[in-house]
Formats: C-alpha cells, structure tokens, sequence
C-alpha cells in the first residue's frame, strides 16, 4: 500500500522546521484501475506527534486547510475551481503526517494538485480569515462532544488525552482549542512539507504505471 508506505517514511522523519530549501523532490505513483473517476492523494511529512505541545495548533491549522465544508479545499477547489468532486484533508499524528484526499477528473489532475499546493501557499502567507478560524474552532469543539457519545469515542478519546502535553480533560482540550491564534495555525503550516503524490487512475489513462513499492 502506497500511502502505507508513506506513513512508515514519516515517522522516521528528523523534526526539522520546513522551508523551500529543505523541500525533498516530491515522489509520485500511479496505478490503474476500472474507475471512472480518478482518486488523489496527497502525503505531506509534519513534525507533530500527539505528544507535541503544538498538536492542538497543527490538528486545528489542518481543519482550517481542509476539515469540513467551510474549509480552504472544499471552499477554493471544490466550490469555486470546480476542480474537485471532493477535497479534504486529515492528521495522522502517529505517522507524524497529514493527507489531502480528492476525486477529480484525470484530465484536470496537474491543475487540481497546483490549486491544493496555492492553498497551503495562502497559509503559510496568512490569508486566514476570522470567520475560517472560528468555524474551525467551533467545529472541533462540537467535535470532541459529539465523540463522547459513543462507547468506542469515549476510549479513543481516553487514549488521546492520556497523550496530550498539558491536557487531561476535554474542558481543557475545547478551552485550548479557543486560545489558537491566526498566527498559531500559519507557523503550523509553514511545517508541511509535500512527500508523496499517488494516483489512481480509469484503466484506459494513458499514464504509465508505477511498479509496486515495496
């Protein structure tokens, strides 16, 4: 599995504050499939584990990039580009990762990529609003709620917060969830640094496909 294997590079990963000059070239693969439409996803390293003091900050900055509806993917590739039928992003902590997901047509593939990579861009240069930043909180804050309403919510929730630095309930997790700042969630960003780009592409692409990875 591709991003499988992304995840075990990642977590090996030195934590080193990313910039363009320690920016790796950028691995891609591609495999064939008979679907109609074609399925992108995206790997990128983060120097963030669950233990991290800036977890909070990361798993929030990372919502605002693409956790709901009201998020810069959703709202500036899907909505507006049309580039999408979906976008989203998540954190994998564990793996010290995030990864975008989108369903796009093959043909638009190098512009829907280049339309995610502007996004992080305007990150990372603080085009955040308010109004994203706080839909971002108040989601989460729901979120971490809601979780609890389920006995398998509950234990997952447990473990998380037996992890977190300087956290130990959900009232504090939702309170600290409040304190991020604009400026919090663009460092958070400045840190993602693209690692792997995978494919899945109809049968009939005429890209060629990548051996298996072992």
């Amino acid at each position: 599995n591709i991003l499988a294997n992304t995840q075990q590079k990642a977590k090996s990963i030195e934590l080193v504050p990313y910039t363009r000059e320690t920016e790796e070239a950028v691995e891609t693969y591609i495999e064939k499939q008979a679907i109609n439409q074609t399925k992108l996803h995206i790997g990128y390293k983060i120097p963030v584990t669950i233990e991290s003091p800036d977890y909070i900050q990361q798993k929030l900055a990372i919502d605002v990039f693409g956790g709901g509806t009201q998020s810069k993917l959703f709202q500036e590739v899907r909505e507006k580009a049309s580039l999408a039928y979906y976008a989203s992003a998540s954190m994998d902590a564990y793996a010290q990762a995030m990864y975008v997901y989108a369903g796009i047509d093959e043909k638009n593939a190098e512009k829907a990529q280049a339309f995610i990579d502007k996004q992080i861009e305007c990150m990372q240069q603080g085009e955040i609003t308010d109004e994203e930043l706080s839909i971002a909180i108040i989601t989460a804050t729901h979120r971490l709620s809601a979780i609890q309403d389920t006995q398998g919510g509950c234990i997952m929730l447990h473990r998380t917060l037996s992890r977190l630095a300087g956290i130990e309930t959900v009232e504090q997790w939702q309170a600290a969830l409040k304190k991020v700042t604009k400026d919090d969630v663009v460092q958070a960003a400045k840190t993602w640094k693209k690692d792997t780009v995978f494919m899945l592409v109809p049968e009939e692409s005429n890209q060629t496909e990548n051996e298996e990875v072992e």
